[in-house]
């Protein structure tokens, strides 16, 4: 719990009654922010039904090395499965693979899927093969923050996204626009002064291709431009009439 709250505690604990205490803690994160409490049970109780409304998730932590670990957490899950729980997680120090004391990580395992909950190891133990791995998966408490960050929270504040026309994106479009439509012209000069047919449309496929992955007015811009310089190649530009309107 200490681990966690430093990542995101605001105040001291707030006491909800005899039993629950709780943990003021923001999140700040890429699409929302907002406000949760992380609380603390003392005991077995399911508390108000107030209180019981706003619980998303819990965490149970548990000493795998102890041989009646798991019987603990089952004694727990009566009064937990009154809640609407969305986050379920596990967490102890490690696992191991093989053990005479305590739980096994696959016994472990077996009872996260069979309840639905979420192993966490805070000190997992790593294997070679774990070491070498380019993209490792997220452990311990940052896989903690990790699930907390990626659940909808019901009191989450979006942030606004960039719109496309403002500040540096605006610039960013501004500059592509202007990249492509000179990048264009070239292509146009040169098809206009080609002879060779076989080349004519070898790059009128390519330009074809150039003026699909453009947007909006660059697009038909673009496409108006192609047509005229292709007749004029041809030399079958029709007189007085509108490209649009053919």
């Amino acid at each position: 719990m200490d681990a966690v709250r430093r990542d995101g505690d605001t105040s001291e604990k707030i006491v909800i009654n005899d039993d629950i205490d709780a943990y003021p803690y923001h999140i700040d994160n890429k699409y929302y922010t907002t406000d949760i409490n992380l609380c603390c049970l003392k005991r077995k109780v399911i508390s108000n039904e107030t209180f019981a409304s706003t619980v998303q998730g819990t965490v149970i932590y548990f000493d795998s090395t102890k041989s009646d670990c798991l019987n603990t957490v089952e004694g727990w899950l009566p009064f937990l499965n009154e809640y609407q729980l969305d986050i379920k997680m596990l967490v102890c120090k490690n696992c191991l693979e093989e053990t005479t004391e305590g739980c096994s990580k696959r016994v472990v395992q077996e009872w996260c899927i069979s309840k639905g909950y979420e192993l966490i190891e805070l000190e997992p133990i790593q294997d070679d093969e774990d070491v070498d791995d380019d993209f490792p998966e997220t452990t311990g408490v940052n896989r903690i923050i990790q699930a907390m960050n990626a659940h909808v929270w019901p009191n989450l504040v979006m942030k606004m996204a960039k719109k496309p026309g403002s500040g540096e994106n605006r610039i960013d479009t501004e500059l592509s626009s202007l990249a492509n439509q000179l990048s264009l012209e070239e292509s146009l000069e040169e098809l206009l002064e080609n002879d060779d047919f076989s080349h004519l449309f070898s790059q009128l496929h390519e330009l074809k291709a150039r003026v699909s992955a453009m947007e909006g007015p660059d697009r038909l811009s673009a496409a108006v431009q192609i047509i005229e310089a292709f007749w004029k190649a041809m030399d079958n530009a029709p007189e007085g009439e509108d490209i649009l309107d053919l």
